[in-house]
């Protein structure tokens, strides 16, 4: 292989720094890229963050919600059974007076009482024969009857003026029940449909963080193989900088030698005419002589 010349030799020195300028340049493209990507994923990261905190507060606050709901829940059933217990006395007592015929009309439970005792008495001090015994007995049997259906309908109605307090207290209590019901129904509606906002938010930015890790790991990649070929050219670009200076300094040693053989050769001549050499020319006819055999004796050692 033919040695290259020194114009060669710059040519290709320069050619390298420009390539190496170049892909300096395109690495600073790509280092720019990578920085503005990484803080695309940390801003998404930071978000991530804020969404899991968030969904978390938010789990927390629905579970304490669907707790409350359960409970008025529970209070509404028991407000409607007390308000069906209630019902169930009025109904009794519409159903008992319905039995005695018109409320308005109701017999005096003190009359019946009285009959009762007369009954009784007239069983206990006349002579009856068996069979007006046994239809007295009938009677106060039907008597005794109907004077404990008269004395539950009077404590049924006595019943009924607090029971129409107590009802009017529980509906009005039931309605705001159902109307915290319908309140919280909302909310944990509103909850849930918040959740899955942030749910789809989450999973758009597991996507994206993951896209953009790839595109982290792309450029890096491409960063590092920049980074091989800069360093590969400028182990190049040294050696032909070295080349290039061994090249000089040969020249240069050349065009010594040719200048002190031209000026050994005007001594020599000079000694040829016996003329007076001055130290200087004893040198350059001597001195390269001595250095040419120290080099000998160096090398024989």
């Amino acid at each position: 292989m033919s040695q290259l010349s020194e114009d060669e030799l710059f040519k290709e020195i320069s050619q390298l720094r420009e390539e190496i300028n170049k892909l300096r340049e395109e690495k600073r493209g790509y280092i720019e890229q990578l920085r503005s990507l990484r803080a695309k994923k940390n801003e998404k990261l930071e978000r991530l963050r804020a969404i899991r905190t968030q969904v978390q507060t938010l789990r927390e606050e629905y579970e304490k919600k669907k707790s409350e709901l359960k409970q008025l829940k529970e209070k509404k059933q028991q407000l409607l059974n007390a308000i069906n217990e209630i019902k169930k006395d009025f109904d009794e007592l519409k159903s008992l007076l319905g039995s005695v015929g018109n409320n308005k009309k109701v017999p005096n439970p003190a009359l019946i009482k009285k009959q009762i005792d007369e009954l009784e008495w007239k069983i206990e001090t006349n002579s009856l024969t068996l069979d007006e015994e046994k239809k007295i007995i009938q009677k106060i049997a039907a008597l005794e009857a109907q004077l404990a259906k008269l004395l539950k309908i009077a404590n049924l109605k006595q019943k009924s003026n607090e029971n129409k307090a107590e009802l009017l207290a529980r509906r009005v209590e039931l309605k705001s029940v159902n109307e915290t019901i319908v309140k919280l129904a909302m909310e944990l509606n509103e909850k849930r449909k918040l959740f899955l906002t942030l749910k789809q938010e989450r999973d758009k930015l597991f996507n994206e963080i993951g896209e953009l890790k790839k595109q982290i790991d792309e450029l890096s990649n491409k960063i590092a193989s920049l980074n091989s070929q800069i360093s590969e050219k400028k182990n190049i670009l040294n050696e032909k900088v070295r080349a290039l200076k061994q090249l000089q300094e040969g020249k240069q040693k050349n065009a010594e030698n040719t200048i002190l053989a031209k000026k050994k050769k005007e001594v020599e001549e000079k000694l040829k005419t016996n003329k007076r050499l001055s130290f200087e020319e004893f040198l350059i006819l001597y001195g390269n002589q001595e250095n040419g055999n120290e080099k000998e004796n160096s090398d024989i050692r």
